[in-house]
């Protein structure tokens, strides 16, 4: 039973990152045009019809572009400089959790979480060939992670013996233990909890190319090809009743992640990658004149992975020893108690996931070759591990001023909360570099509560020879 609690806490605690939507394109991110403004290799995994477009360099070449961001409706800002100063201290036992931040953090868990993603692009290229199309390939990686807690599990994570579901402590060999007198379900505990954690390599080739071209209709379409390889995946999950739990996790994932979390290792390294699959996007890019329309089908596929399946037996969880977790490390010697064995391992040792499909669409107005204004819209369509958490729509302009582009607008997404994203792009020696930043939200600079960091960055980004 530790094992279980300990790894949904470090994998919670470990990887809090929202998604940014545009992956790394950091170019677009903050304009709320992503899908139709995006170009060259940026735009697979957004649109692969904008390949077709006579538009920027003839080619594209990119190096280390990130995109990482954080979202809680839990946390605030100093709970988030907490978790940057525990990982960035030599010492473990640095920014332990008093008793009244335990009780304060297990309030605000209560029926609320986390949803995460990292984006890393080792390289990305493209070319585009008048008369024939844009080709574009990249190799990235997608580290997304979802967390929710009820508010029994939350206290039971945090305080330990000292949470409300125990009523009877007993101090035996120096160790403090919780008993529950009235012991209930697993199940009933974490009712509506889960866990998510998608860790994946994508090899993506993309093509596009204008199927119709007159001066007042054009027509592209694309398509792109991925081959992922699967490096982790971890879905725990507590729904009506039933309790699931899936990994399959390379040794590598992290240091010393195999010891802690036990019976949820697979054996496979992470050169040898624990899962594999396709996925399919589709796209259509219309221009009537200084109107363009884009819309997009994207993660149409499958990932394999070969781990460990487990049908966790609904026992009564009766007793705990220790005080919960100790600080953002998720460290702690808690062990808990249910009186029979909590584990029954399946002879399944591969399952299938779908990939978290989504649907783009949006639309451009150019008021002039260096200022468009549109909007934008990402809509996720089902509820596979990796996805993004929200649909979000935007309004947005970008503007161009010398070598500058700035980028700006508005956001909405789950819950009616606004953002107010912006980016800015330097492009001198007339574009044939390019390094910009971007943040998704400019609120959360200002405010305390829900969080919404994040930033978008490349440094390392060239494009060769015009094609306007």
């Amino acid at each position: 039973m530790k094992r279980l609690f300990t790894l949904a806490v470090l994998l919670i605690i470990s990887h809090k990152l929202l998604a940014q939507h545009e992956s790394t394109a950091f170019t677009v991110t903050g304009s709320g045009l992503a899908s139709t403004l995006s170009n060259d290799y940026q735009c697979i995994g957004i649109n692969p019809a904008n390949l077709g477009v006579k538009s920027g360099k003839r080619l594209n070449l990119g190096f280390a572009e990130t995109s990482v961001g954080i979202f809680s409706n839990a946390l605030n800002k100093e709970d988030l400089r907490d978790i940057f100063n525990t990982y960035t201290s030599n010492n473990s036992t640095a920014n332990n959790f008093s008793s009244e931040d335990k009780k304060r953090l297990a309030k605000s868990f209560a029926d609320k979480g986390i949803s995460a993603n990292i984006d890393f692009t080792w390289i990305g290229v493209s070319l585009k060939i008048p008369k024939v199309g844009g080709f574009a390939f990249s190799v990235r990686e997608h580290i997304t992670s979802k967390m929710v807690l009820n508010a029994n599990f939350s206290d039971i994570i945090f305080n330990g013996y000292k949470a409300t579901y125990f009523d009877t402590t007993f101090v035996i060999n120096g160790d403090t233990t919780g008993f529950s007198n009235n012991p209930e379900l697993i199940s009933k505990i974490t009712e509506g909890s889960k866990v998510q954690l998608s860790w994946v390599r994508e090899y993506n080739l993309g093509f596009g190319r204008t199927f119709i071209n007159n001066d007042n209709f054009k027509l592209s379409l694309g398509t792109s090809v991925k081959y992922l390889n699967g490096v982790a995946v971890v879905d725990v999950s507590s729904k009506d009743g039933e309790l699931n739990a899936y990994s399959g996790i390379s040794n590598s994932f992290l240091p010393g992640l195999s010891q802690i979390q036990g019976k949820f290792t697979n054996s496979t390294s992470i050169s040898n990658a624990v899962g594999q699959g396709f996925g399919l996007d589709l796209g259509a890019n219309i221009k009537m004149k200084n109107l363009t329309f884009a819309a997009s089908i994207n993660n149409v596929g499958y990932i394999t992975y070969i781990g460990e399946l487990f049908k966790l037996n609904d026992a009564k969880l009766d007793s705990i020893k220790n005080n919960g977790i100790n600080n953002y490390l998720a460290e702690s010697n808690s062990e808990f108690g249910t009186g029979e064995d909590f584990f029954d391992k399946t002879l399944v040792s591969k399952q299938s996931f779908t990939l978290p499909v989504n649907f783009r669409g949006g639309v451009l107005v150019e008021i002039t070759k260096r200022l468009h204004v549109g909007a934008d819209v990402y809509v996720p369509l089902n509820q596979a591990p990796g996805k993004y958490a929200n649909t979000y729509a935007s309004v947005g302009v970008q503007g161009r001023v010398s070598a500058v582009k700035l980028s700006t607008g508005l956001g909405i997404g789950t819950g009616l909360k606004l953002v107010v994203p912006l980016g800015i792009v330097f492009a001198p020696s007339k574009g044939v570099y390019e390094i910009g930043f971007a943040s998704r939200d400019l609120f959360t600079f200002f405010t305390d509560k829900n969080p919404n960091l994040s930033g978008s960055f490349g440094f390392l980004r060239f494009g060769l020879f015009n094609l306007d």
